[in-house]
């Protein structure tokens, strides 16, 4: 068959890949983050920046203006929704609670109230973690496009100061003014709240900040050099192994390189 598969995150990069690898006579690959520069030359699959349209005979048209004939199916790995309605009072989260955005555009507004209905964001929260209407209640783990479990591990021992008492939250309509700031950054709209990436060095100084703890340098740059590789090398990425120099106290990173006997290697921080 021939797929087309829309989303290049974790789900959408293993299941395209499992696709190719399957059999499948032709993938196509729609993403956001389209880089027509294919390295892996065992990479089969055809990369395509976002679909603008499906035409009346079914054919898929891109936002370079290519077009592919219509493909036999098209499978959705863009996301996940959140829901907290079992077990968190409705009334105290957007659309519910609705306090008017100050400084905010009314098209920004409704984005506000139609992404927390549909489940695409999860609002009003105070750094992404505290929900400013009753701060008892924290959400680990809403932010997307990051390293998860060290995002995990900094929010609780920020939430666990808090809840301690050793460390006191800004007033509620501080924390509001800080959320309502934080929307106004946002480039893709409301559906985004969540999206870390090039974000997440400074969430996570921030919160280290807050959590009485520290994140090296090197964490960083291994994160984007995992992200390339699992973008430029699909198939091996995973067999990269990262060390720490005994001598420079250095993080080295090597991987075997598929179309030639030497290895690819990347000093970081130490």
């Amino acid at each position: 068959q021939r797929v087309v598969v829309i989303g290049r995150g974790p789900s959408g990069q293993d299941i395209s890949l499992e696709l190719a690898r399957s059999g499948a006579v032709e993938v196509v690959v729609a993403t956001l983050d389209y880089d027509p520069n294919t390295i892996d030359p065992q990479d089969q699959r055809i990369l395509k920046p976002a679909i603008d349209h499906i035409a009346e005979d079914g054919s898929v048209v891109f936002t370079d203006g290519s077009t592919i004939a219509s493909p036999d199916e098209i499978m959705h790995c863009t996301g996940y929704v959140y829901t907290v309605k079992d077990f968190f009072p409705s009334d105290l989260l957007y659309p519910k609670a609705f306090v008017q955005p100050n400084g905010m555009n009314d098209e920004t507004a409704a984005d506000l109230v139609q992404c927390t209905k549909n489940g695409t964001a999860v609002a009003p929260v105070y750094k992404q973690l505290f929900a400013i209407e009753d701060a008892t209640a924290a959400f680990v783990g809403l932010p997307f496009s990051n390293l998860p479990f060290l995002c995990f591990q900094l929010q609780a021992r920020w939430i666990a100061r808090v809840f301690a008492g050793s460390v006191l939250l800004p007033p509620k309509e501080d924390m509001y003014e800080d959320f309502f700031a934080y929307l106004r950054t946002l480039k893709d709209g409301v559906r985004k709240l969540h999206q870390l990436g090039a974000r997440q060095k400074d969430y996570f100084t921030e919160l280290a900040a807050l959590s009485d703890f520290q994140v090296g340098e090197e964490i960083h740059e291994i994160y984007e050099d995992a992200r390339f590789l699992r973008q430029s090398f699909p198939f091996n990425y995973r067999t990269a192994e990262y060390q720490q120099d005994e001598t420079t106290g250095k993080w080295v990173r090597r991987i075997k390189s598929n179309d030639s006997p030497s290895e690819l290697v990347e000093e970081f921080s130490g």
